[in-house]
């Protein structure tokens, strides 16, 4: 089975960190063809990941203005908002990563992760799902629902586009404006495109208490505190 790994956002930590993070990926994935591609924003400390890491293929673009996106393109506001800046940034760092994944390769699946994560698991395969989208659950949001998380995810080329694909800016403020946070509104997406959520049960996500009972992974988000 072919995977891409696709590493999205900025580059937060130093190389040493990365690179274990990496690690752990490539842990996840031994008994896979995986190749890893890097879609972040210009800056020293991604082009200091790349040199020390080769065949991690690196695809920088500017960072976008958050004023600008706020102001002139996502101008709605969902419940719990951490910035629609960052809402905007990731869905669309998503899709043009998976574009040129597309563009080059072949693959049977797409999994989605920060670099800024610690991703553990001794068992891949319930995450490499043909039909559905497989994301980290465990997040409590309002209303006692357990939500699923953008810090990680999984589907095949077609339906890791479809998850994130909103379609038109109309759209998203319209769906982000009805959300709880921007999970709830890739949830919105994912029903509208008619993707199936699965939803892992993840260990240890710093700022959320855990998924209950057993879990199937072990989810450790880091901050520079961290290093």
């Amino acid at each position: 089975m072919k995977i891409a790994v696709l590493f999205r956002g900025p580059v937060r930590l130093s190389t040493a960190i990365c690179l274990r993070n990496i690690g752990y990926i490539r842990s996840a994935f031994k008994d896979h063809e995986c190749d890893m591609f890097l879609f972040a924003w210009e800056g020293l400390e991604a082009r200091q990941l790349l040199a020390a890491c080769p065949d991690l293929r690196g695809y920088l673009t500017q960072e976008p203005n958050d004023k600008y996106i706020e102001e002139n393109i996502l101008t709605s506001r969902c419940e719990i908002s951490y910035g629609p800046a960052n809402a905007y940034k990731h869905l669309t760092t998503v899709l043009s990563g998976v574009d040129i994944i597309n563009s080059v390769g072949d693959y049977d699946f797409i999994f989605m992760v920060r670099l800024d994560l610690e991703f553990r698991t001794d068992d891949i395969s319930p995450w490499l799902d043909k039909d559905c989208y497989t994301a980290q659950g465990g997040m409590w949001v309002e209303r006692n629902k357990i939500q699923s998380s953008d810090v990680v995810g999984c589907g095949t080329p077609d339906v890791m586009r479809r998850a994130h694909d909103f379609g038109s800016v109309e759209t998203l403020n319209k769906l982000y404006g009805e959300s709880i946070c921007i999970e709830d509104a890739i949830e919105k997406i994912m029903r509208m495109n008619g993707v199936k959520l699965k939803m892992m049960r993840a260990l240890n996500i710093e700022g959320h208490p855990p998924c209950p009972n057993k879990h199937d992974a072990e989810i450790r988000i880091l901050r520079r505190h961290h290093i």
